[in-house]
C-alpha cells in the first residue's frame, strides 16, 4: 500500500469512533492504528520539514497578506483582484513544489502485516461513524 494512502486511512481511524463494532474488530482496528501511526507521523514530518526548507524570501510575505485577507469582513477591501490573484499563483507553485518533493515517499509501497476485518465488522464500523464516501474509502482501503 502507498505511504499516501496510509496517511489518509490513519487520519481517518484517528477519528473514528468504534462503539458499535465487536470488541475483537475494534482490537484489529487499534492494531491496525498502531502500526499505520508511525508512517503518517514520518510522513506528516517530512511534510512539515518540507514546507519549511522550501520557502523562500517571498514566503513570509504572502502569509502577511494571506492572513490579512482572512481575518478581513470586506474582502474586496484587503487586495485587488492583481494581488489576490498574484498571492493564489504563488501558493499554487509553493504547494506543487512541495508535492513534488514528497512524491517518493508517497508512492512508497509499504507492506502491512495487521489484520483486516470482515464485511459486517466494516459495516459495524460505518454505523459508528458519520463518515464522508471518500473517508469511507480510505477507511476502507486499510480495513478490508
Amino acid at each position: 500500500m502507498k505511504t499516501i494512502a496510509i496517511v489518509g486511512g490513519y487520519q481517518v481511524l484517528k477519528g473514528a469512533k468504534l462503539t458499535k463494532m465487536e470488541d475483537a474488530d475494534k482490537f484489529k482496528v487499534i492494531e491496525a492504528m498502531r502500526e499505520l501511526r508511525p508512517i503518517a507521523e514520518k510522513y506528516e514530518s517530512d511534510e512539515k520539514e518540507a514546507v519549511e526548507k522550501l520557502q523562500d524570501d517571498k514566503f513570509k510575505d504572502m502569509e502577511a497578506k494571506a492572513d490579512k485577507y482572512r481575518q478581513a469582513a470586506d474582502k474586496t477591501k484587503v487586495l485587488t483582484e492583481t494581488e489576490l490573484s498574484e498571492m493564489n499563483a504563488y501558493y499554487d507553485k509553493f504547494y506543487k513544489t512541495v508535492s513534488e518533493c514528497l512524491e517518493p515517499i508517497k508512492e512508497k509501497d509499504v507492506k502491512l502485516k495487521f489484520g483486516k476485518i470482515t464485511k459486517e465488522a466494516f459495516g459495524k464500523f460505518l454505523e459508528s461513524n458519520d463518515l464522508t464516501l471518500d473517508q469511507i474509502m480510505q477507511a476502507d482501503e486499510i480495513l478490508r
